[in-house]
């Protein structure tokens, strides 16, 4: 906690120098920021910090605690985080100095080998699975939070962060809906908030009545908030099954966004899976590709639809672009060990890749599933398909029942 605080007081100075630097000092003003904090933080909480350059304004620079969150069924959701949870990939167009200080595949720490360890090859020095740590390290991060609320008590950030800790690492609904209704009671017209508590509604409490309610506030308070409309076409989309108005809600983020590659991205799937327009998805992927040539999600995503279209070397092509512009994100190792098995029929690559991917976030209960399906059916090892079945966290279990 103290190299914590040590580390914002160092960003809090850096921020200030910048914005009072003029202008043509911005680029080497933030890049002494990188520098200041790199000395500073060292490795908070036994782990590393990851850096995105860019600030939204002049000298606007802060620290966020961050973790890659997936939903209950183990489907990450495409766009019902905002960017402050870090779901744009890592390659996003430049929006602020952010620390992830917890989670994530890129977490170390001292521990101890275990046969997991030697299963799944992660037994480098320092190696720590995402989301493992004791009791003790758990009790410090909620404390960590409710302290960061009590001293921003109407803090969007500091609520959400709280409200999806409850939530997800430890399972207290009531909290977290009491957390994420505050969230909305200070923050009426904050699109994140709303949409935060409109997830929750639809998908813990069922109640898609009021999930529709808050989402539509979210739209009307912000008309051209890409949030907003893509939460509430996903909505559409996934829950009433409503795809014209999803289209509809679509075509409004793109056109007050239309160099947001995932936006781009998530439009080009809705056609080629839901709309069945596998033309214009194929214009959309383009786009989205040469917005962010480097994302590995919209890389993979394309990879995808190719390899549905019988295109099988453009297809291997892109996949390894991804893999290429972010080695360790698993859901691009992923990607590709599911197309080198069943597009491609190498099942001795697939079964490195989806080892791989695994290795880089054994809690990716999406990986976790295809790495088991392969073990089943494609090496009919019933053994370890089970054992690795076994490293599903069973909270999310109980959750998903």
């Amino acid at each position: 906690m103290m190299r914590l605080m040590a580390a914002v007081m160092v960003l809090m100075a850096s921020a200030t120098a910048t914005s009072m630097a003029p202008s043509s000092s911005l680029s080497s003003s933030s890049s002494s920021t990188s520098k200041s904090l790199n000395s500073a933080l060292g490795s908070c909480h036994g782990l590393p910090y990851r850096l995105r350059g860019g600030c939204p304004e002049e000298g606007a620079v802060r620290v966020e605690l961050s973790k890659h969150r997936q939903s209950s069924a183990g489907k990450q959701l495409r766009l019902r985080r905002a960017p402050s949870l870090l779901q744009r990939a890592p390659h996003a167009e430049p929006l602020q100095h952010v620390v992830v200080l917890r989670g994530g595949s890129e977490s170390y720490s001292t521990g101890s080998e275990s046969e997991n360890d030697k299963k799944l090859g992660t037994k480098e020095p320092g190696f720590k699975s995402y989301g493992h740590g004791d009791d003790e390290e758990e009790e410090d991060e909620e404390q960590d939070l409710l302290d960061e609320v009590e001293r921003s008590p109407h803090n969007v950030d500091a609520l959400r962060e709280l409200g999806y800790y409850l939530w997800e690492e430890l399972g207290d609904l009531d909290r977290a809906e009491s957390t994420f209704q505050d969230n909305v009671n200070s923050n009426p017209r904050d699109p994140v908030a709303l949409c935060d508590l409109a997830n929750f509604m639809c998908e813990e409490r069922r109640n898609l009545t009021m999930g529709e309610e808050l989402y539509l506030r979210a739209v009307e308070s912000n008309p051209f908030d890409s949030l907003a409309l893509t939460n509430y076409a996903d909505f559409l989309e996934t829950e009433k099954l409503d795809l014209e108005g999803a289209k509809q809600y679509y075509l409004r983020a793109i056109e007050g966004n239309p160099s947001d590659a995932e936006i781009l991205c998530d439009y080009a799937d809705f056609l080629a899976h839901r709309m069945k327009d596998t033309d214009e998805a194929q214009v959309f992927y383009k786009r989205a590709c040469e917005k962010r040539p480097h994302c590995p999600k919209t890389l993979s995503a394309y990879g995808s639809f190719l390899s549905g279209q019988n295109q099988t070397e453009e297809a291997e092509s892109f996949f390894l672009r991804a893999i290429d512009s972010s080695p360790h994100d698993p859901e691009a190792l992923c990607e590709y060990g599911r197309f080198l098995w069943k597009g491609i029929g190498d099942l001795e690559k697939a079964e490195i890749y989806l080892r791989r991917a695994l290795k880089s976030n054994p809690h990716n209960e999406e990986v976790i599933d295809d790495l088991a399906e392969f073990l089943r059916k494609g090496k009919c090892n019933d053994g370890e398909a089970s054992e690795i079945l076994a490293l599903k966290d069973p909270m999310s279990d109980e959750r998903s029942d």
